[in-house]
């Protein structure tokens, strides 16, 4: 027993060299998505089946009341102790507590107040005492321990799983609970409530380091002039990743905004599993290859090589099996969310394979690349979504949403890439070749079987799709890889042997 304990602690800590500890980081980091992402979905497929879609709407007001307040704010502390070259940064961290603290009071006391204004907007009277509900997030989070960076920071992702885990289940097990037993919106609530005060106690049981208000003007003027930039790109991020969801609720209503959060919930897995996972993890490798354009090219290509395996596949198969999934898991009330659950899959491919560019440009010193594609990005959207939206409903604002990205910020992000580590897209697209044709091969396999299954139940036609989906794209991908020599068994070495190093 002592021998197993001591080979999983070899082999799962991260641990080593600069490498096996990214990739033992990486695996935590997507075994924390994964899970986390697995408990959100069957706490969605049961609320989904007790409530309605405008009962999910008032959720969504009000987590875009927050989500908005709070990213627009966001200081970016931990993201400028990250990039920080010292190793120790504990004399920051009683700054930064302190600016967290007071940061997160005054964000709660201000979503309580504004909660009637927000619903009186939106039209929805019922959604004001949700929102101030909500306002509880900000005090909670503001209160967790600084040192908790130094989990991202020195790729402690075991400890971050912990971390963050702890909080995702304590969510789910609350949320699911109060579902059942009250039928009610706020089992969303309370379950979300219930993760951040876990995630509190959690950030004091891990770490040693106990802080205080000692604010020091000088740290806190370094830390935010490097944070500005986050702040910005935040901004942007939240403009861009929720102004979507803000337009439909308050053009349309709190049932469309329902269908739509739902479906981007459901079609977004490329972008929440595989770039969470990237955006965590090669943050703080990047930072470390700084001043090594060599090493920060072979990591950037794996990198995209390793993503696409999962992300192409995973969008195609969500575009093919949306319609079964919907009528046989969500219920036949969300099939209006198809059209857009099967667009926003491309959206999420598109993140999910571009998030390693943004890690670079900040590991670099240049967020200001983020904050400038962002605005580009966010200009053109707002010139295409009301026409889109009013001619196509949900499904026209999930088609603005990622045509702006294909034909605004994809070639941007293409050429500034190109300019910084000189990777281009004739490069990129060598790279992620071997998978789009596995993937394309997969959907051709999986549209010949749901012809000929036609009128069997949606539950029945969905297990036989994911199934045959599976197993043809992995076929295709070994039989490409061997034929093309395009470097799968080689990346897949790489991880294994970060797994089989001991540290």
């Amino acid at each position: 027993m002592r021998r197993l304990l001591h080979t999983l602690r070899s082999v799962l800590l991260p641990e080593g060299d600069l490498a096996t500890r990214s990739v033992r980081s990486g695996a935590w980091e997507l075994g924390l998505n994964l899970g986390t992402r697995g408990l959100e979905l069957v706490v969605l497929v049961v609320l989904a089946r007790l409530l309605t879609p405008a009962d999910f709407g008032l959720i969504g007001i009000a987590l875009l009341t927050f989500g908005g307040v709070n990213r627009l704010t966001r200081l970016g502390l931990d993201e400028a102790l990250i990039y920080n070259a010292d190793e120790d940064v504990d004399r920051y961290l009683d700054t930064a507590w302190t600016l967290s603290v007071v940061r997160g009071c005054a964000l709660g006391a201000f979503i309580f107040l504004v909660a009637p204004v927000v619903a009186g907007v939106f039209g929805e009277p019922r959604a004001a005492d949700v929102i101030r509900g909500i306002a509880l997030v900000p005090v909670i989070t503001g209160l967790r321990n600084p040192a908790a960076l130094y989990f991202v920071k020195e790729l402690q992702f075991h400890r971050q799983f912990v971390y963050r885990f702890s909080g995702s289940f304590v969510d789910f097990g609350v949320a699911l609970a109060f579902a059942l037993a009250f039928r009610s919106v706020w089992a969303l609530v309370f379950g979300y409530l219930a993760g951040e005060a876990t995630r509190l106690l959690a950030s004091y049981l891990l770490h040693s380091y106990r802080p205080a208000l000692r604010p020091d003007r000088a740290l806190a003027t370094e830390m935010l002039g490097y944070g500005k930039w986050i702040t910005a790109n935040n901004g942007l991020a939240f403009l861009l990743g929720k102004g979507d969801d803000v337009f439909v609720g308050w053009y349309l209503s709190a049932t469309a905004l329902g269908l739509y959060q739902v479906a981007f919930r459901t079609a977004s897995a490329p972008a929440t599993e595989v770039t969470k996972t990237i955006s965590n993890v090669l943050f703080s490798t990047y930072a470390k290859l700084q001043g090594d354009d060599a090493a920060l090219r072979r990591t950037f290509v794996r990198t995209m090589q390793l993503v696409s395996v999962v992300s192409f596949p995973m969008a195609v198969g969500i575009v093919v099996v949306a319609p079964a999934f919907i009528e046989g898991v969500l219920g036949p009330q969300w099939l209006p969310a198809t059209g857009a659950m099967q667009l926003l899959a491309v959206y999420g491919l598109l993140v999910s394979l571009t998030a390693a560019f943004h890690q670079i440009w900040k590991a670099l010193g240049r967020p200001d690349y983020v904050t400038r594609v962002g605005t580009v990005r966010l200009v053109a959207l707002a010139l295409v979504i009301v026409p889109a939206t009013a001619a196509f409903g949900i499904t026209g604002t999930a088609a603005a949403v990622a045509g702006v990205y294909v034909f605004v910020a994809l070639p941007v992000d293409l050429f500034l890439m190109h300019r910084l580590i000189g990777v281009g897209p004739r490069r990129l697209a060598a790279e992620v070749a071997v998978p789009f044709t596995a993937s394309v091969g997969m959907a051709a396999t999986t549209l010949l079987v749901r012809a000929s299954v036609a009128g069997v139940p949606a539950v029945v036609e969905l297990v036989l799709l994911v199934a045959v989906g599976g197993a043809s794209y992995a076929v295709l991908l070994v039989g490409l890889d061997r034929r093309f020599s395009w470097g799968l068994r080689g990346n897949l070495r790489v991880v294994s042997g970060a797994f089989g190093r001991s540290g």
